[in-house]
């Protein structure tokens, strides 16, 4: 009767491996097998710590939507809109603490960011105009605000403003992100990335005041 050779002693004898007994093969099946659920293993914790960052990052996105979109907070920000940005000065009580309360959301915002807790492109795509009508707003106001409290002062959102404006325009560049960007409460006033590189608020609020 012959003998049917198991696929696996054609690949040992081609390197020179002869008679091999049944005790080898089982070892060198164990050993395969062993390997292979290793790498099965290593796969699995990697695509598990994959889907911990997406899930944490949705987590964080879905917690910043919650505030961006609470009643109080969009009365903030429809409040912010509308003043005018040179006359921080005379703002009410209400408007700077409307100012100081939103600017704090957003500087934690910035952290997530910066800590990649949080995807900016696809924060961006839903409230990167909330976020550039709000610097172009309230920078005259928090430059001032630096001087008494010091450059620690919204230094999250500070960091991440240059960043925003050049991720504003290469999505304009590729037809993905409006290169103009209006104010409700102010239909005159209208901004775009050369604006925020070309005015002096929005360049001494920034941290870095190199041209983009």
């Amino acid at each position: 009767m012959l003998a049917v050779a198991r696929p696996a002693d054609f690949l040992l004898h081609s390197f020179g491996v002869s008679d091999v007994s049944a005790e080898a093969w089982i070892a060198l099946a164990t050993a395969v097998g062993s390997g292979v659920a290793g790498i099965g293993a290593a796969t699995a914790a990697a695509l598990s710590v994959r889907l911990q960052r997406r899930w944490g990052s949705a987590d964080a996105f879905l917690r910043v939507a919650e505030v961006f979109e609470n009643d109080t907070f969009r009365r903030y920000k429809s409040l912010i809109y509308g003043l005018d940005r040179s006359a921080f000065a005379s703002w009410t009580e209400e408007e700077t603490n409307s100012v100081n309360t939103w600017c704090a959301q957003l500087d934690l915002v910035a952290a997530l960011i910066r800590s990649k807790q949080l995807n900016k492109v696809e924060f961006f795509n839903m409230y990167g105009d909330v976020v550039l009508r709000t610097i172009y707003q309230v920078s005259p106001y928090c430059n001032y605000q630096l001087t008494i409290r010091g450059k620690q002062f919204l230094l999250p959102l500070r960091l991440l403003t240059a960043d925003l404006i050049r991720t504003w325009r290469r999505l304009a560049v590729r037809r993905r992100y409006p290169l103009t960007i209006g104010f409700p409460a102010q239909p005159h006033l209208r901004v775009n990335p050369d604006l925020f590189n070309s005015d002096d608020a929005v360049l001494a609020f920034r941290v870095g005041r190199r041209i983009i």
